[in-house]
């Protein structure tokens, strides 16, 4: 993830930069076309970990809540936009609600719990 990248080069002794000329082309979700949904599940759980090393659990399960939040609005703007990628943030979602009732274990890194 670009924030722990960030963090770790820091922790390192190295600077972070912004660099507003360049230019980068972000074909967003393009390389998960095929099975999107486990990776916005990957996704929510890598950001939730990110977040428990850096402030706790229950900031952790926040970011989590707020992850499983942007997919519910983005399935009403995908469904006009592109219904297949609608349906993966549905499928998404209903598998990041079942991650909930593990959700310490597994932003902790636990790895049997995910």
């Amino acid at each position: 993830e670009d924030a722990e990248w960030c963090l770790a080069a820091r922790r390192a002794g190295f600077g972070v930069a912004v660099l507003p000329d360049v230019e980068v082309l972000h074909l967003h979700g393009q390389s998960a076309l095929k099975d999107f949904a486990p990776v916005l599940v990957h996704n929510a759980v890598n950001v939730s970990r990110f977040v428990n090393g850096t402030g706790g659990t229950a900031e952790a399960a926040g970011a989590f809540c707020v992850i499983m939040l942007g997919m519910l609005l983005r399935i009403p703007i995908n469904a006009v936009r592109d219904p297949r990628r609608a349906l993966a943030y549905v499928r998404g979602f209903i598998r990041c609600c079942g991650l909930l009732p593990r959700l310490g274990a597994i932003v902790r890194g636990d790895e049997n719990a995910a």
